[in-house]
């Protein structure tokens, strides 16, 4: 059974002599979808021989669970990390976590998350992604680094500043304790505007 699910070609199969699947109809089992993907995750970790080309070939795959297999596993033990910081930018929100995710368990990662963390900001990212937002601070707060802090303080004020927070603290250098200080209401202010009233 291993065998012929990683012997599976990337995308569903032909239903058919040349026909395709109609559109409503998904012709590889969900479960076989989520065995292959973590399958793959697998193989990355365990770097054997032929796994590079393997969790290559299913990087394209239409089937979520798949790619982000994929993915996790090219973020194993000397895996590509180019590939992995192009899914950051996946139409799937599964793939995007399983890479940043990835990346964040790398110094050298704090780069590309730092870029999906402004990106994500661009585009209006909030509070109705709460996960995504999440996901991009504990990875930038567990690579660390200056990219990682100046992404985090960026985030400091939006739906994500508590996240962010957290990963600066986790951080703990200089720079990201000033970051923190920085965006702390001035002293005294709110017992200025009570006395005031």
């Amino acid at each position: 059974r291993l065998a012929a699910v990683l012997a599976r070609a990337p995308g569903p199969p032909a239903t058919g002599q040349g026909a395709s699947a109609p559109e409503w109809l998904d012709p590889f089992p969900a479960a076989e979808a989520e065995e292959l993907g973590a399958l793959l995750a697998a193989a990355g970790a365990l770097r054997g021989a032929g796994a590079d080309a393997l969790l290559h070939r299913h990087l394209a795959d239409p089937l979520t669970p798949v790619r982000a297999g994929a993915v996790t596993g090219l973020a194993g033990p000397g895996g590509a990390e180019t590939e992995v910081a192009a899914a950051l930018r996946d139409p799937e929100p599964r793939v995007r976590l399983a890479a940043a995710r990835a990346l964040g368990r790398r110094p050298s990662g704090a780069t590309a998350l730092a870029a999906a963390a402004t990106a994500s900001a661009a585009a209006g990212a909030g509070a109705d992604e709460p996960e995504w937002l999440e996901t991009l601070a504990t990875g930038l707060g567990d690579a660390g680094g200056p990219a990682a802090v100046s992404a985090l303080a960026a985030m400091l004020d939006g739906p994500g500043a508590g996240v962010a927070a957290a990963a600066l603290g986790r951080i703990g250098s200089p720079e990201a304790a000033s970051a923190l200080v920085a965006a702390l209401p001035p002293t005294g202010a709110g017992s200025r505007a009570r006395a005031s009233a």
